[in-house]
């Protein structure tokens, strides 16, 4: 049987299985024993895991393509492509008792394609109202270096040369009414396209999403399912907001809460009773888990 055809029938079975109402387990067993969540500051859990043998096989694919090994880039949404979002690595910051992740700091620094710190450097494969489908559709890249042909992640990868890839996107599919399955094949090519290229997918669940409670569940599910069988490591951001007040959501119960003012790269117990607060410590951790799962991060 033809890979194409395995997955369009892997495909079609996940559908029927979200519109009967079965739901993939939240939990499910590991495929690697190394995969399990890293112990973050004071005994609290960090939002990564997954990170087994096949993300180091992975990076040292892209180190033979020649991938940077200090070099991230990131694929969303209005969630990433905002300035609450890791810009603040690069000025005001404070970890607070996460000291430990300084580490990730000082060693994904880059240049990037651009001559710029990935913690700094403007996305090209993220972008407000994006969708799965915008990041893989030609054309719609807003950076002048990509070309006419070109999808948005294409280009991304093309200029930065990654080592990993921050991937979360689903919030615009989910509110747009896109279904799963389909969501569900468009993430499916990111993942593959980004294995292809020796970088380390890390794809993360989305946030809650006000009266959107099923809806957002089904999209999560497919997500740790996608992590699960393409065995990449998992950013649980959902997990880590859902006890927030108001869920780690703003006002518009779309987008993740900002701390008054507006210090998004502090991590105290204050400011991390807000979303974007908890978002760029995610990211942290899953750097800094990665610098240490896949051993083959030098300095």
């Amino acid at each position: 049987m033809s890979f194409v055809r395995k997955r369009w029938l892997w495909i079609l079975a996940l559908s029927l299985m979200f519109a009967s109402g079965i739901y993939l387990i939240d939990a499910y067993l590991d495929r690697d024993p190394d995969d399990h969540p890293l112990p973050a500051a004071n005994g609290a859990v960090s939002q990564v895991s997954g990170i087994s043998s096949h993300a180091r096989q992975i990076f040292a694919a892209g180190q033979a393509r020649g991938n940077n090994a200090r070099v991230f880039v990131n694929v969303g949404d209005s969630i990433t492509y905002t300035w609450a979002y890791l810009r603040d690595f690069n000025s005001d910051y404070d970890l607070g008792e996460y000291t430990y992740l300084q580490a990730a700091l000082d060693f994904f620094t880059g240049p990037n394609g651009f001559g710029e710190s990935p913690f700094w450097s403007e996305p090209i494969a993220a972008y407000a109202g994006w969708t799965s489908a915008d990041v893989l559709t030609p054309g719609h890249a807003l950076n002048e270096a990509c070309r006419d042909d070109e999808a948005p992640l294409v280009c991304e990868y093309r200029i930065n040369k990654p080592a990993v890839a921050l991937i979360m996107l689903g919030t615009n599919d989910a509110g747009g009414g896109v279904p799963v399955a389909t969501f569900t094949a468009n993430m499916q090519t990111i993942i593959d396209l980004s294995l292809e290229q020796g970088i380390i997918p890390v794809i993360s669940t989305i946030p809650p999403m006000i009266r959107r409670d099923e809806t957002i569940h089904a999209y999560n599910d497919a997500i740790r399912y996608l992590a699960q069988t393409n065995a990449i490591p998992l950013w649980d951001y959902y997990a880590a907001l859902i006890d927030l007040p108001d869920r780690g959501l703003s006002a518009d119960g779309i987008h993740p809460s900002r701390a008054p003012d507006k210090l998004d790269a502090y991590f105290d117990a204050e400011h991390l009773q807000y979303g974007f607060n908890v978002r760029n410590l995610g990211a942290l951790q899953v750097l800094a888990a990665l610098r240490i799962g896949v051993n083959h991060f030098s300095d």
